[in-house]
């Protein structure tokens, strides 16, 4: 799993930032959930397929679980659809409510609520649950 600076990774996205440079725009990665916490419009971004497969836009604001519990949805959420737990990440990052995160199957989207690819959409509120800590799996 990548995407996760508390285990060294890198917490940028390269092909997001890739993206934004080529089209002239700025790309803010941001390194911890705590920090992602003191920035308005912040977004956690939970991705396969080395961005393949944008899973889940969630503001910040909505967040309340740690970093083990994200990953760990993550991990369950990939198990679902790819199955390669080496090529999953969630990142931090800001963007504005509207923008289009970039991806593979359509990407995703930074809205005001929880956004999940439609794939997942069964499991929007489970995910959401886990997200608000109110929840600790979605297979529960």
């Amino acid at each position: 799993m990548n995407g996760n600076s508390s285990q060294g990774k890198s917490y940028k996205n390269e092909l997001r930032a890739m993206v934004s440079k080529s089209k002239g725009e700025e790309y803010q990665a941001i390194e911890s959930l705590e920090e992602a916490k003191r920035i308005k419009s912040s977004y956690l971004i939970l991705q396969g397929d080395d961005g393949g497969q944008i899973y889940v836009v969630c503001p910040i604001s909505l967040v309340v679980c740690g970093e083990d519990s994200i990953a760990r949805l993550l991990g369950e959420i990939d198990d679902l659809i790819w199955k390669d737990s080496t090529m999953a990440g969630y990142y931090f990052e800001a963007h504005e409510p509207g923008a289009v995160i970039s991806g593979g199957k359509g990407g995703g989207r930074a809205e005001v609520d929880l956004w999940v690819h439609p794939e997942l959409e069964p499991l929007k509120n489970k995910i959401e649950l886990v997200l608000k800590n109110k929840l600790a799996s979605i297979t529960e």
